[in-house]
């Protein structure tokens, strides 16, 4: 087993915590290894041993993220105009890094070598599965969350289907380079809708988490749920009612509208919460723990 290591400076002083802090960016310790990865990700050898720049690469990345780089030139000077852009500018060296990871024809290997670099220098960011294409995996870099909520949260996902496709989905666009709340809201809003038909709504192809509360109400007694109080006056069909019921009233508006309503938006946290709500409904329902009587 390998213990984290922490520098003794930190162990034997006040400072401990503050190291803990995770750290936003390129961290200055981190850019001598980060250049290294670049070099490793934009340089291609070929049969003679001859350096060259992995040109095609670097031009859909300018075209699809804005960034300006000059993708002309000699292979070490471009790679320097490119370090010198993400020692000011870390967000260009964390987007570079981001679509490396979906789109190089070795991003797997590249992923692996950079969430070790990330985890060791205590970023807030880390490397995660983003999807899969005919090419294989493909990833992302996302919000660093505890390792043991990631764990359980995507054995929920790999175990439950369709539900698990969209929290999935909600996960990657809550927590990755370009978060949208709403999105990502109405992912998990999917999720749960996917695991409860079965059970709550089968004969309803157009059935939605509110028409599926609707139907819940009227089933009490008809869903049986493995967890059972000792304390009479805590009912499991109102908390598992009441779960859904937080999820469906605190979404953003899910229809087009011609002007702009205030409460048409929701936030980064309301985002992560719908989402770590709908793992358990998902899980639940998916799970058996929550099945007709």
């Amino acid at each position: 087993m390998n213990a984290r290591w922490m520098p003794l400076s930190a162990r034997t002083s006040q400072t401990t915590e503050q190291f803990d802090v995770l750290l936003e960016g390129i961290p200055t310790h981190l850019l001598e290894s980060f250049d290294a990865w670049v070099d490793s990700a934009l340089i291609a050898k070929t049969d003679l041993l001859i350096p060259t720049l992995r040109q095609e690469l670097l031009r859909s990345f300018v075209r699809q993220s804005r960034h300006l780089i000059s993708t002309e030139g000699e292979v070490y000077r471009v790679l320097r105009d490119i370090k010198t852009q993400y020692r000011t500018k870390s967000d260009f060296g964390l987007d570079l890094a981001d679509y490396v990871l979906t789109h190089h024809q070795g991003r797997k290997t590249l992923g692996e070598s950079l969430e070790r670099m990330l985890k060791e220098a205590g970023s807030a960011w880390t490397v995660a599965e983003s999807g899969e294409t005919w090419s294989g995996a493909t990833f992302q870099l996302q919000r660093r969350v505890s390792e043991s909520v990631a764990v359980a949260s995507r054995r929920v996902m790999d175990s439950t289907g369709r539900a698990g496709e969209h929290l999935r989905n909600a996960w990657s666009i809550a927590y990755g380079r370009n978060p949208d709340a709403n999105a990502a809201y109405l992912e998990a809003v999917k999720a749960a809708e996917a695991a409860m038909v079965p059970v709550i709504s089968p004969n309803n192809t157009k059935a939605t988490l509110g028409t599926m509360l609707g139907d819940m109400k009227g089933m009490q007694g008809k869903l049986s749920i493995e967890l059972t109080p000792k304390d009479a006056s805590i009912a499991s069909f109102d908390v598992v009612l009441g779960m859904c019921q937080l999820l469906w009233k605190s979404q953003p508006e899910r229809h087009g509208t011609p002007e702009a309503r205030p409460h048409s938006s929701v936030s980064a946290k309301a985002a992560e919460a719908a989402i770590h709500l709908a793992l358990t409904i998902v899980q639940w329902f998916c799970g058996g723990i929550v099945v007709r009587s």
